[in-house]
């Protein structure tokens, strides 16, 4: 089934081999000092403050193009008190090794989410949507609705360290077609 707008979505990012390593070079001794065990034993750093992520302005540049193409098929209109910009992205890192996992979940007050997979030897390991199959390889940037349930299967492998990007996105108005004021 499709919609109109769409409520999925799976791009391909193409500097993800640059964006990576820009990352993990840049950003190493961020996620080193500010990893916090998330609710299953996951690394995070969702608790820190956000405006303090040194990456946030990596990932609006190389990942934010993908997130307001998505916006546009919304015709999302511009957030009038962030002073610009189509939408507000809150970023975070998750960090899966082994036997971690992050259980079915929404992302309340949230209009969508977003996880780039930055790190992902074992496409099993992607992160699940309940009843859709995007077939999410490293490199993929999904967006889905924020209130539709998804998790992390469990890291079986040691060797298999996933780690991802996760938003929320907010907008709150748009101008599409189909939801004209009559």
């Amino acid at each position: 089934m499709s919609y109109d707008p769409p409520l999925f979505a799976k791009y391909k990012v193409e500097e993800h081999n640059l964006f990576k390593e820009w990352f993990f070079d840049e950003f190493q001794y961020w996620l080193d000092d500010n990893k916090k065990v998330g609710g299953n034993m996951w690394n995070t750093d969702f608790r820190t403050d956000r405006d303090k992520r040194p990456y946030t302005k990596l990932a609006n540049k190389f990942l934010g193009p993908y997130i307001e193409d998505f916006a546009k098929k919304w015709n999302a209109e511009i957030h009038p008190k962030k002073g610009g910009g189509i939408f507000d992205i809150t970023w975070w890192f998750a960090e899966y090794e082994e036997n971690d996992d992050h259980q079915w979940h929404i992302h309340p007050g949230s209009l969508f989410g977003c996880v780039y997979m930055l790190e992902l030897p074992d496409p099993r390991l992607a992160t699940e949507l309940d009843g859709k199959d995007l077939k999410a390889e490293e490199g993929d940037l999904i967006i889905f609705p924020a209130q539709w349930p998804h998790r992390s299967p469990v890291n079986k492998d040691i060797s298999n360290k996933k780690t991802v990007l996760a938003a929320n996105i907010f907008w709150d108005r748009i101008a599409h077609p189909k939801y004209e004021v009559r």
